[in-house]
């Protein structure tokens, strides 16, 4: 079982679960006709804005890797560009360039004392209008389309659930008698 595995692990594995054992909840409450739309309303938009995150990574490697490439240019003494986050300079580059995204400026700090200041700017005036100006803006213009979508077709959607749900629990309704 699982006394082979060690605690932080099994934490790690218990915490995945439990998320899991949550997310089944929003499976259950798609039977409810209050519930059902707001359950076709995520399951949608999770759908439709996955195009979207194929995109986005790329704005946030691009101006992350020439950050990064700006950050192998100083000394030990030196501030860094990048924040440290972790071990790894591809995970670093990701955490920058995201909570970038998210408004979290407090990188700019360190762009000041860097040696390439102006061009440190220059990359984040650049990757602030595409990752968060653009980018996100293109995400709830996703979002509204979808809510669009959905409110539209209410009645096709609640019933397709409902149906759904039907066909996944048939079997072991069948399997009972």
């Amino acid at each position: 079982g699982f006394s082979c595995v060690d605690s932080n692990a099994r934490r790690v594995w218990c915490s995945l679960l439990v998320i899991l054992m949550w997310i089944k909840l929003f499976d259950w409450l798609r039977m409810f006709n209050k519930t059902s739309f707001y359950i076709s309303l995520i399951l949608t938009t999770v759908k439709d804005i996955l195009p979207f995150f194929a995109i986005f990574p790329i704005f946030l490697f691009a101006f992350g890797s020439a950050m990064y490439i700006l950050d192998t240019n100083t000394s030990g003494d030196e501030a860094q560009v990048l924040g440290t986050y972790g071990e790894n300079f591809v995970f670093n580059i990701f955490m920058n360039q995201y909570l970038l995204s998210l408004g979290y400026f407090d990188s700019l700090e360190q762009y000041k004392i860097s040696q390439q200041n102006e061009v440190c700017f220059l990359f984040f005036v650049l990757a602030s209008f595409f990752s968060t100006v653009t980018a996100l803006n293109m995400i709830i213009a996703i979002m509204g389309d979808t809510f669009t979508k959905v409110t539209e077709s209410y009645e096709q959607h609640s019933r397709q659930m409902k149906i759904g749900i039907l066909s996944d629990y048939i079997l072991h309704i069948k399997k009972s008698k």
